[in-house]
């Protein structure tokens, strides 16, 4: 720790190397020196220097005071022979007491460079001084989080200016007084960003500063700081896997997304292994079958696919292996596979390889045999703990699932590609709605060489997808930086939805036993996500919700104010609809209002229900009610959204015959294509309403369980 340690003085110098200001100081390293910077009586602060000490005032190694030699005398010997073991003290410091401005609310700031092992740079900014971590705790937006590399300071200076502790500095609360211009904040941001960005240089891995404060000129002076150095390969080379890892070629990403031939090792004529599984699996693929070989010894053949009784015995190279074999097993065969360049892709099964039941260093062996391949012969592998695939327009599923327990709805024209380090995660979500458009899903495990971050890299030339969703319980190959960089080139023209694990330490823990996930500070990583464009979700619903909403309409645009209608048949959807959007409602024009009126005359509902939004209709509305009010509203200039809530109890709504029930849908889906704007459907009722749930899902309209479900989509950042 104290190696690394960076001290008053070492961060000092750093601070006005890039223009940052700290308080006039002056440092000696053994008694009887004295400074020549002060005079007698001037108020002065004296500071031990001593490595490893972060906070000086809780050991008593801070003094106010007014300069005199004796007095530096007598501090100094007092500071020394306060410490148990002297070895660390490296002098005294001695800075000029500075005054600032100060007002009724906290006027003191901690600012935290870090260069982070996962995220790369990152800038921190919220209130300082003594109640640093108790304001950091209580408010909802303690402190603010910027990556350099996706945050102009510009920027910077707004999201500070909107904060609590803006608005304070800039005089922007009931009677409060500027104690600083913005654009002196955002030219000392500036400077910040330059040594954040140049923090890996100068072989720091941390300054903190704290307090920050604002001097009688209005200038930011920092009036302590201590870091980290660096130690050895720290940073964002700490984290990365030391194994190479080459860009997916064009024959690579042709074996990823569309294999033609397979090997699958790990069947059993005894009993129904992972293998036999896949196999059965594979029965239903459009892959022809003299494509697909088995390793097995003593049989010509294994459930009609030609065997093979070893590795060697292949006659060229296949676009996928699938090993469903013991760990031990596995490693041998990939030796034998990048010995001999027998494989493009591999996909790992097995466990126990760089998680928590490896024991035997068997990650550390798989890395070297990868690492010491030929370029030409070093195929890609995905896992351990790889669950399988899903490549819907092959009809491709590799999953160790049985069907009758996970049927899979393929979808060849779908937009979705999903990648998921929990393979149960990506089961569930199916087994939740078989009608997920997944056009291409991969359960990716470890990550322990082909990432997150390749996959979406690949995804982003596929024109058919327009959506990519991640389950992540940890940064891939330790690196969030790589996989933030790939979002913001793809962002523009896909919608990138993320539900990241492994938040809190325990949280961390499980992802590491479970998956062998390396997990960064999920708040870092969040706002980098985000700053890049991502859709970063804190729920599983929301994150479903999220897929539902933009694999229907992935090209909407965010929505505006005074622009959403909702129609429901239930007062409770609408007064919720009412709390929850506020002024997201549209005001009906006279216009819309007049032919709301009209309708609603035409169906003897004019005495009951009033043309305001949102829209009332009761339960005595019928199907056919629903489609001419919702053809008015979405038709409406002011009309961005439509929510359609259906509560099905009602005895005027079909819900029986199904012939009924697909009419009506595909009313509303024709409107939809007609009107050119999006429509939200939400059914809040039970599995009686399942046909008409699915009716609504397979005609491409996104369905919600709950009118709150909705809200999260309209601003989801």
């Amino acid at each position: 720790m104290t190696d690394t340690f960076l001290n008053e003085v070492e961060c000092y110098k750093i601070l006005k190397k890039y223009g940052l200001k700290p308080a006039p100081y002056d440092f000696i390293t053994q008694p009887g020196l004295k400074p020549d910077l002060f005079n007698e009586g001037e108020a002065v602060v004296f500071k031990a220097v001593v490595d490893g000490i972060w906070h000086k005032s809780d050991q008593g190694l801070l003094k106010f005071g007014l300069y005199s030699d004796e007095l530096l005398s007598k501090t100094y010997n007092r500071f020394y022979n306060l410490l148990p073991d002297r070895q660390n003290w490296r002098g005294l410091l001695t800075c000029k007491k500075i005054l600032f401005k100060t007002g009724a609310l906290p006027t003191e700031l901690l600012l935290s460079i870090k260069n982070d092992p996962s995220c790369g740079p990152v800038i921190t900014l919220g209130f300082g001084g003594i109640h640093t971590e108790l304001l950091g705790k209580e408010l909802s937006a303690g402190v603010l989080t910027f990556s350099p590399d996706f945050t102009l300071p510009k920027q910077a200076t707004e999201r500070l200016s909107s904060h609590l502790l803006g608005k304070i500095l800039l005089g922007e609360i009931r009677q409060g007084e500027a104690l600083i211009k913005k654009k002196t904040i955002e030219k000392f941001l500036n400077t910040v960003w330059k040594l954040a960005q140049n923090l890996q240089k100068e072989k720091i891995s941390l300054i903190e500063i704290n307090p920050l404060v604002i001097n009688l000129d209005g200038e930011f002076v920092a009036l302590d700081g201590v870091g980290e150095k660096l130690s050895g390969t720290t940073g964002i080379e700490q984290n990365k896997n030391v194994l190479p890892q080459p860009e997916l070629s064009a024959k690579m990403q042709g074996a990823l997304f569309q294999p033609q031939t397979f090997l699958v090792a790990g069947v059993s004529s005894k009993k129904k292994g992972f293998g036999n599984i896949i196999l059965d699996n594979f029965k239903d693929s459009l892959v022809p079958s003299q494509n697909i070989l088995v390793l097995k010894k003593d049989c010509p053949e294994f459930e009609g696919y030609k065997t093979i009784a070893s590795l060697s015995d292949l006659t060229r190279p296949v676009d996928a292996l699938i090993l469903a074999v013991p760990a031990l097993s596995a490693i041998e065969m990939i030796r034998q596979v990048c010995d001999l360049g027998l494989a493009q892709i591999i996909y790992l099964v097995a466990g126990g390889i760089g998680d928590g039941a490896d024991h035997s260093g068997l990650k550390d062996q798989l890395l070297q045999i990868l690492a010491a391949a030929p370029p030409e012969n070093r195929p890609r592998v995905i896992g351990p703990n790889s669950l399988g695939i899903i490549l819907s327009p092959q009809k491709i599923n590799t999953l160790f699932i049985p069907g009758n327990k996970l049927p899979v709805r393929y979808s060849p024209t779908g937009n979705l590609g999903f990648i998921a380090q929990s393979g149960a995660f990506f089961i569930t979500r199916i087994s939740n709605n078989e009608l997920l458009p997944i056009r291409f899903g991969f359960c990716i495990g470890n990550q322990i060489d082909l990432s997150a971050t390749d996959l979406v890299r690949g995804m982003a030339g596929d024109k058919e997808i327009d959506v990519i969703a991640l389950y992540l319980e940890g940064a891939p190959q330790g690196d969030a930086l790589s996989l933030a960089m790939s979002i913001k080139k793809i962002s523009a023209g896909k919608k990138v939805i993320i539900y990241r694990g492994g938040r809190s330490p325990a949280g961390m823990k499980a992802a590491s036993g479970h998956t062998g996930a390396l997990a960064s500070d999920y708040k870092i990583e969040k706002n980098l996500l985000q700053a890049a464009g991502a859709i970063v979700c804190e729920s599983f619903e929301d994150f479903e919700n999220m897929l539902a909403w933009y694999c229907a309409y992935p090209r909407v645009k965010k929505v505006g104010l005074k622009s959403i209608a909702v129609i429901s048949n239930a007062g409770y959807e609408s007064v919720a609809s009412a709390d929850g959007l506020g002024n997201l409602l549209s005001d009906f024009s006279e216009g819309t209002k007049a032919q709301l009126k009209a309708t609603l005359e035409e169906f003897n509902l004019s005495a009951i229900v009033s043309a305001n939004n949102p829209l009332d209709i009761t339960p005595m509305a019928s199907d056919d009610v629903y489609f001419e009010c919702a053809s008015i509203c979405l038709n409406a200039p002011e009309t961005g959204l439509l929510i359609l809530g259906v509560v099905p109890l009602s005895v005027m709504i079909e819900t029986v015959d199904e012939q009924a029930i697909r009419k009506s849908v595909q009313r509303l889906k024709g409107l939809v294509k007609q009107a050119q704007k999006p429509l939200a459907v939400v059914v809040d009722s039970g599995h009686l309403y399942k046909k008409l749930k699915d009716i609504y899902k397979e005609n491409g309209i996104p369905l919600f369980s709950s009118i709150q479900d909705v809200f999260a989509f309209v601003n989801p950042q």
